[in-house]
């Protein structure tokens, strides 16, 4: 799923009590989902962005190439 070993820890520690509420598990979960989209925005932001500079891509020599141009932005 993902989690941190420091979520995994706290959800162990959690899981240990069966009788406890389950309020604290979902909030890790929820803070974990929140971490998880925002990474699938950064990868969509990136995509659109390299996919940008492989589209402008013209052929041609190094020196004329956006991707390597681009490295240095």
């Amino acid at each position: 799923m993902g989690f941190s070993l420091d979520q995994i820890r706290a959800l162990l520690d959690l899981a240990s009590n069966r009788e406890r509420d389950c309020a604290a598990i979902d909030q890790i979960a929820r803070v974990h989902l929140d971490e998880v989209e925002r990474k699938l925005n950064d990868l969509a932001i990136l995509h659109r962005e390299l996919s940008s500079l492989i589209a402008s891509c013209s052929g041609g020599s190094v020196a004329e190439c956006r991707i390597v141009e681009g490295l240095g932005a």
